[in-house]
């Protein structure tokens, strides 16, 4: 960060109080008075650069846990927020509103909102809570243990729907003893005073009974969407933050896993928590049935045992039909995708009736393993009516006996009969859960897997804000495969060294290793063994937003996403408007916007369809000029441009890169190698010639006399 961070004033004591509130971090508001007037008072801490006066304060104030980064508010992922905001010369909490809003809360707790475009080339101050890693209970499955702690995050909700079962079904008990009391003392004596008492006061019953269910209802369903957000979201980042190297190679299976979070959440957080709060209570109803009717109290403890065999039954069944139809389903997605993206190869090529073939066999294989789950699943449902059914005639025909042996009364049948109905009810849906659980099992092993692949870096590791970074790159005893049992060394590097003002064209033919090493250098993968260094630090300990200011990174094969023209060139943030509209002037993209009534607000679909693949390239390379980066690395960053547009990148090359900046570029075209000052030659992912440029083309040129003689 420039000197301009450093002359920022200091941060008023009131305003951090109220970020390190809203993160949850408790200090002593005296003490924070106290260590902030100290700085103001004293010179020497005055001019110190603003992150080590707040290491300061937080050192006075006993604060250990929380880490300081300081960067521009276009260059921040507002996902980070709340955060402190420099604007108008102020300090304030921000903190997002709606997509585009935001909060800005200052020192006298007043609010303002604010768009982001006001913000503009604003100072971001983000604090970091690290957190301390505890031991507590493990949960061998990790999507297991994702949904159990977004359910019980907080416990309130369980406790008040327990106790709202608890009354419901005390509440059942009353309106079965409604029919004791009519069928044995009001129809006898026919007294309609006790009869319509006994009914007014059964319906206040059935009314409580009806809100408490409401309530219930209404608690759960809270439950289940914030357990939804939370955890398709922690899922989501996940997936973003998995290494490149890592993640799986098919689409197909990535988005099964994906799509298995579906099942798992729906399982967990809507209908299974209605069988375990309402399935304790069976015991309590047939402890009700036998203190009422005896031996019919046997009827629903032999109807539960048959049930859990059952549901064993068909779970078994499921077992191997469930993990065939998830690998089925995976199969027929990656098919589609392929077919999709590669519909104009497959019909230039006559290839159609390949791949009709493979999703027709696809298709059958489903269909018949989709057949039998419905199949099991529907005697399962049959067998659940059916239990229900045989529970009432078996409890009115073991009451009749009971009857007749005046062990029982009339209304005490039809009490048995109606806690019957709620023993059965818990049951049934006890056999349906137990024959769901197979397909929720293996979408939670897909899953699993997902989130157990590696990512970039773990969710609390503490990570290096600098304020400044050396501008270098350093590689030093690198060796890469691309996974752990490949023996194939794809890149084995001793050593390289990037400097300020270096203009490095990498050369050499197809799968020598350029595009990887690129990679390498970018931090999208990760080195087998050796370092890679940005500045004097690990890169990968640096924070992630230190990297993403400092590299800019354009690959071989761009893509574009569903948008507009505008946000897909303004990835990385807001950015001056004057260098946005010289920037798309220069790259020629102003006639894309100017073909279209909406401007740069035109529509893109996915991959960038309707859009040339040199205009794809074109608006990937607007990026990096957007978001100006110290390190630039291009890959192959006009393969696809005719020889205007190449003119055109070139041309922004030589007028925005600045002189300190390192330029990395993998090209085969003549033009753009006129731009270094060395160059690389690679083969079999080593390094074979580096040095000056005129030098090595002289090699070159030499090798060629060579091989003509």
């Amino acid at each position: 960060m420039s000197e301009d961070l450093k002359k920022e004033n200091f941060l008023e004591h009131n305003t951090l109080r109220i970020l390190l509130s809203k993160l949850g971090v408790a200090v002593s508001p005296t003490q924070l008075q106290q260590a902030c007037s100290e700085i103001e008072k004293d010179p020497d801490l005055a001019a110190k650069p603003l992150l080590e006066q707040l290491y300061y304060v937080f050192k006075k104030v006993n604060c250990r846990n929380v880490q300081g980064l300081l960067i521009p508010w276009d260059r921040l992922d507002k996902r980070y927020l709340p955060a402190l905001v420099s604007h108008d010369d102020k300090w304030y909490v921000v903190h997002s509103c709606e997509e585009s809003e935001f909060v800005l809360t200052d020192q006298d707790f007043a609010e303002t909102s604010i768009s982001e475009e006001s913000l503009g080339q604003s100072k971001v101050l983000l604090l970091k809570v690290l957190q301390s890693r505890k031991k507590g209970i493990s949960i061998s499955s990790p999507s297991l243990g994702l949904v159990f702690k977004a359910m019980f995050k907080t416990k309130r909700w369980f406790v008040e729907v327990l106790l709202a079962t608890v009354l419901i079904n005390v509440l059942a008990v009353a309106i079965s003893m409604y029919s004791i009391q009519v069928y044995d003392r009001v129809v006898p004596s026919f007294a309609r005073a006790t009869l319509l008492t006994l009914t007014f006061a059964i319906g206040v019953i059935i009314f409580v009974d009806w809100l408490l269910k409401y309530i219930r209802t209404w608690i759960l369903n809270n439950v289940s969407s914030d357990m939804d957000r939370e955890i398709s979201q922690k899922v989501y980042d996940h997936m973003l933050n998995i290494r490149p190297d890592r993640r799986p190679q098919s689409i197909g299976t990535l988005t099964s896993q994906v799509n298995g979070l579906e099942s798992v959440r729906n399982f967990f957080s809507s209908s299974i928590i209605f069988t375990f709060t309402d399935l304790p209570f069976v015991a309590f109803f047939i402890v009700v049935i036998f203190a009422v009717g005896g031996r019919v109290g046997f009827v629903p403890v032999v109807l539960l045992f048959i049930s859990v065999l059952i549901g064993l039954w068909i779970r078994f069944r499921m077992s191997s039909l469930s993990k065939e139809i998830i690998s089925r389903s995976s199969e027929r997605q990656g098919l589609l995708v392929d077919t999709i993206r590669g519909s104009e190869t497959i019909f230039s090529s006559g290839a159609s009736w390949k791949f009709s073939d493979a999703w027709k066999a696809i298709s059958s294989s489903s269909s018949r393993s989709s057949f039998r789950n419905k199949m099991v699943i529907d005697i399962a449902q049959n067998s659940s009516m059916a239990m229900s059914s045989i529970a009432y005639v078996t409890t009115v025909f073991v009451g009749v006996g009971e009857i007749e042996a005046g062990q029982l009364t009339m209304g005490g049948l039809i009490a048995c009969t109606i806690l019957s109905g709620r023993v059965s009810g818990p049951v049934v849906q006890m056999v349906q859960r137990l024959s769901q659980w197979e397909n929720v099992r293996h979408s939670m092993a897909a899953l699993d897997e997902l989130l157990s692949l590696e990512p970039f870096r773990e969710e609390n590791a503490d990570s290096l804000a600098p304020e400044k970074i050396e501008n270098s790159l350093t590689l030093k005893d690198i060796q890469f495969s691309y996974s752990k049992e490949e023996p194939v060394l794809r890149l084995q590097i001793p050593f390289l060294s990037l400097k300020e003002g270096d203009r490095v064209a990498i050369l050499g033919s197809s799968g020598s290793g350029k595009s990887t090493l690129l990679k390498m250098l970018a931090g999208l993968s990760f080195p087998s063994s050796g370092r890679v260094l940005l500045g004097n630090a690990d890169m990968w300990q640096l924070d992630q937003h230190i990297i993403n200011k400092t590299i800019g990174y354009l690959p071989q094969d761009v893509h574009l996403f569903k948008g507009t023209l505008r946000s897909n060139m303004m990835m990385s943030g807001l950015v001056d408007d004057a260098r946005f509209l010289s920037v798309i002037q220069y790259l020629g993209l102003d006639k894309i916007a100017a073909d279209n009534l909406r401007g740069m607000e035109v529509k893109i679909s996915e991959g960038g369809v309707g859009l040339s693949v040199g205009q794809r390239q074109l608006v990937a390379v607007s990026r990096l000029f957007l978001s100006m980066p110290n390190i630039w690395l291009l890959d192959e960053p006009t393969a696809s441009m005719d020889n205007e547009a190449e003119a055109r990148v070139l041309s922004l090359l030589r007028n925005y890169v600045r002189e300190k900046d390192i330029l990395v570029v993998v090209t085969h075209r003549p033009k753009l190698i006129e731009l270094a000052n060395r160059i690389m030659v690679m083969k079999n992912g080593k390094i074979v010639v580096d040095g000056n440029s005129e030098d090595v083309l002289r090699q070159i040129a030499s090798a060629k006399e060579s091989v003509k003689k």
